[in-house]
């Protein structure tokens, strides 16, 4: 990208002007689970969201004789959650003798705002496709000295870890840190292990690895919202009279059914079953890529057309027919391997007190680290995941590993 005249005023307003809206289009094409939802600014005081959640259907409906009284009228219930705005932060350094080195400090800019733009694309897609909203990232299965060996997310054991990252390890039970800052050394992928340096003695199998001192800020993903147990938004399902705040779980058993007609026929069961129970609409199927694949297969054998179907401009998925309507299918391959979502997308929002911006305050954009020759920027985003009616949705969990597998 041309700086004309490589000065502190002239890279900071291109870094606003010219970087900034290219940044904000690449977090709408490359997040895709940012893209799905609408956003939304209702409800939100300061950093405190406040949304209501239905849980109650109203009662004045019903049959009644001529000159009888009509049905009492009741309110739809509803609980008020309060949760807060979650902070998304991206920093970047640069060298400061910006007016000396005109071409070699226009390349810096170029190379370090497209990594670190990369590299928060992938922690957005991991809080909200990935995420369950405590920010763990990873189970211990065993440890060999500085060598830990994961055995969960099923399939993404080692997709959000890499070299040079510093982590937090926590009991499975409490999340009480045994380490922290300790720094990965190393990804081996093929055998799901991390290295570290320094010592872990303490760590066992269950425990959870986080992100260094980021338990718990981090954005609620689908994992988190679309379950049938865990407190969510203040209501739990677990407890007396808020039974009604959970999705519907449908186990798989690690297959994707009996038979390809089996397969076909569950999908049509699964989202009768929420729709009835909850009065919503499915509008989108939303899993990993091995899904598509499946359908894909099924509807080969079955010698049938996949057709495309439109969710929203720019994402376009198959289209699985349902009762006379057409349903799209969309895969990221940041969801959950075993996993399958069916979403009514209109009780979901990305409820944002400020979209992606630079930080001005303090001398501007770009500021001066103390007793560094280094100036330093950073891009900031406050928003949050939240939902209306948790039990609108409902996913497959367990499902099979490969295509066709119906053993």
């Amino acid at each position: 990208m041309a700086i004309t005249g490589a000065t502190y005023t002239t890279i900071a307003n291109s870094l606003k002007n010219d970087y900034l809206p290219k940044i904000q289009e690449q977090l709408e094409k490359k997040v895709q689970t940012w893209d799905l939802f609408s956003k939304k600014t209702d409800g939100i005081k300061g950093r405190d969201i406040y949304m209501k959640m239905f849980c109650k259907y109203p009662q004045g409906v019903g049959a009644a004789a001529a000159g009888e009284a009509l049905p009492t009228p009741t309110a739809a219930g509803y609980e008020q959650a309060l949760v807060q705005v979650k902070r998304n932060y991206a920093t970047v350094e640069f060298d400061a003798m910006l007016e000396d080195e005109d071409n070699a400090i226009v390349d810096i800019i170029d190379y370090e705002m497209k990594k670190v733009t990369q590299q928060f694309q992938r922690e957005l897609n991991f809080q909200l496709a990935a995420g369950n909203g405590t920010g763990a990232r990873g189970v211990v299965v065993s440890i060999a000295g500085q060598v830990i060996t994961l055995d969960a997310p099923v399939g993404q054991e080692t997709l959000f870890f890499y070299p040079g990252m510093y982590i937090d390890i926590g009991t499975g039970a409490t999340s009480t840190m045994r380490y922290e800052d300790i720094l990965v050394s190393s990804v081996d992928v093929a055998n799901k292990q991390i290295t570290v340096v320094g010592t872990i003695t303490n760590t066992v199998d269950n425990d959870v690895i986080y992100r260094a001192n980021q338990y718990g800020l981090v954005m609620m993903g689908i994992p988190g919202i679309v379950a049938a147990s865990g407190a969510l938004q203040s209501l739990n399902p677990a407890t007396a009279g808020q039974e009604f705040w959970a999705a519907k779980a449908f186990d798989k058993g690690g297959k994707w059914g009996t038979s390809a007609e089996d397969f076909l026929i569950d999908i049509q069961r699964t989202i009768d079953s929420i729709e009835i129970d909850s009065l919503s609409t499915i509008n989108l199927i939303y899993a990993w890529n091995l899904f598509e694949y499946q359908y894909q297969s099924v509807l080969a054998a079955k010698r049938q057309i996949v057709n495309s179907l439109e969710f929203k401009a720019g994402r376009t998925g198959i289209g699985f027919v349902h009762h006379g309507r057409q349903i799209p299918i969309l895969t990221d391959h940041y969801l959950p391997n075993d996993r399958v979502y069916f979403l009514d997308t209109t009780t979901f929002g990305l409820y944002t007190l400020r979209g992606l911006h630079w930080e001005e305050k303090g001398g501007g954009i770009l500021k001066v680290l103390e007793r560094k020759d280094v100036y330093t920027a950073w891009l900031k985003l406050y928003a949050e995941l939240g939902i209306t009616a948790r039990n609108a949705n409902g996913y497959w969990h367990t499902c099979g590993t490969t295509v066709g597998d119906y053993t």
